[in-house]
């Protein structure tokens, strides 16, 4: 059986929606917060990663490619599929959960030991930034609900700065899925 490890890329949409942008899926509020889990917990590859408070795409694609070699070197494939258009920073992946009964604890002990805590530094750190073909297709379906857009918004902050009370939600959501299934990855966003 295989796993779409990408519920939290939902969780993208989700907290950006519900006004919670930008605290870390984790309920983290700084990066400083962020390195002190990392000290705590003695993860020194993510301490270093987060030392100057401020995440780059290199250490995040580090931390993941260390995260994937933990749980392949497990017999717990994880496969990349690419990059959330919706964020334009989270990876698409699936974990083969398959050859192993404990592959689910795996997958957790080597995303803790190396990536998780650097994606919520990266996510502190850095602006969210829309694939520029499906924030124009976002802002084309909401232009036909009778939704105004600026233009030139980048993020799903950008268009819902209400949050979860923004009265938009419901029309982005709507359109958002019915996007995702005209994209390559489709579904796989976490929606």
């Amino acid at each position: 059986m295989k796993k779409m490890a990408m519920a939290v890329a939902g969780l993208l949409v989700a907290s950006a929606l519900a006004g919670c942008a930008p605290v870390g899926a984790a309920g983290f509020q700084t990066a400083a917060d962020v390195l002190g889990a990392a000290k705590a917990a003695n993860l020194v590859t993510q301490s270093d990663a987060l030392m100057d408070l401020q995440v780059t795409r290199d250490e995040l694609e580090s931390a993941f490619a260390a995260y994937a070699e933990c749980a392949g070197a497990e017999d717990v494939e994880v496969t990349r599929n690419g990059t959330n258009p919706v964020d334009g920073w989270r990876p698409l992946y699936e974990v083969d959960y398959s050859k192993r009964d404990d592959a689910a604890a795996v997958d957790n002990r080597c995303s803790d030991a190396h990536y998780r805590l650097v994606m919520f530094g990266y996510e502190l750190t850095n602006e969210p930034v829309m694939d520029e073909k499906l924030m124009a297709d976002l802002q084309d379906c909401l232009g036909q609900m009778g939704v105004e857009t600026q233009g030139d918004e980048t993020n799903l902050p950008q268009l819902a700065p209400l949050g979860a009370e923004d009265p938009n939600k419901t029309r982005i959501e709507g359109c958002l899925l019915r996007l995702a299934g005209d994209q390559p990855n489709g579904m796989m966003w976490g929606f």
